[in-house]
């Protein structure tokens, strides 16, 4: 049986595997060194995921969302 894919098409992306990265960066302590504030490391993960997102379906992530 086929995933519901909640509209997202073909990409995917591991729960646990976010989840993680969510809270190293919530982790992080205030530091005024700018790659290694919350910012910075937040910013990374966004590039991350769209990455992702155009390796899984081919597509900009700009494209498909709004």
């Amino acid at each position: 049986m086929k995933e519901q894919t909640n509209g997202w098409g073909a990409s995917t992306v591991s729960t646990a595997y976010v989840y993680e990265r969510i809270g190293a960066i919530l982790n992080l302590s205030h530091s005024t060194d700018e790659d290694d504030s919350i910012e910075y490391h937040l910013s990374r993960f966004y590039d991350e995921l769209a990455h992702n997102y155009k390796v899984d379906t081919g597509r900009p992530i700009g494209e498909d969302v709004e």
